[in-house]
Formats: structure tokens, sequence, C-alpha cells
């Protein structure tokens, strides 16, 4: 099952890039978010969980605006703020086991 999801995955990244000409990240963040969807609600992770995974959201957005001129310091601007989604992602997982009620 997860072959099938992984080859219908690169199969939309193809047929992305052979009509538009441009590999499109969106579509791989979309799967990413996807899945740590999918962990989330099958581990019964809580509230700091979700606000920090809406946070992760609200922070690749924020990248995409400022990389969408495609102008080459702006995109350098954008991947040094990745690092700030991948902690949000942590802190709430973090935050989950730290300070959630057992």
């Amino acid at each position: 099952m997860a072959g099938m999801l992984y080859a219908l995955v690169a199969l939309g990244f193809v047929l992305i890039f052979k009509a538009s000409g441009v590999f499109n990240f969106a579509q791989g963040i979309m799967v990413v978010f996807a899945a740590l969807t999918l962990v989330g609600r099958q581990a019964g992770l809580g509230t700091y969980y979700w606000t920090c995974v809406g946070i992760a959201v609200l922070l690749v957005g924020y990248q995409f605006a400022i990389a969408r001129c495609r102008e080459p310091e702006w995109c350098f601007r954008a991947f040094l703020h990745n690092h700030w989604v991948g902690m949000a992602i942590f802190a709430g997982i973090a935050a989950h086991f730290a300070l959630a009620n057992p």
C-alpha cells in the first residue's frame, strides 16, 4: 500500500513538472502535512501538537510567500527559515509529552 502511495505522489510531481516546467514543492509539503496529521491523530497527540502544526503551516506559507518572486536572495532567505518549521513540530511533540496530563 505504501508503495502505491509513493508511486502516486511521484506521478503527481512528474505531471505537474511536465505541464508547467517548474518543480513544485507545494505538492511535497502537502504530503508532509498529511503525514503529520495522520501520525498525530494515530498517536493521540493533543492541543500542543496541533497548535504547533498550525504554526508550521503558517511558517511554510510565509516561506512560499517570500520565495514567490524567485529572486535568489529571497529564495535563500526562505531556505534559511526551514529550521523553524522542524522546530515547531518538535516543540509540539515535546510539549505534548512534557506538559500533557497523564
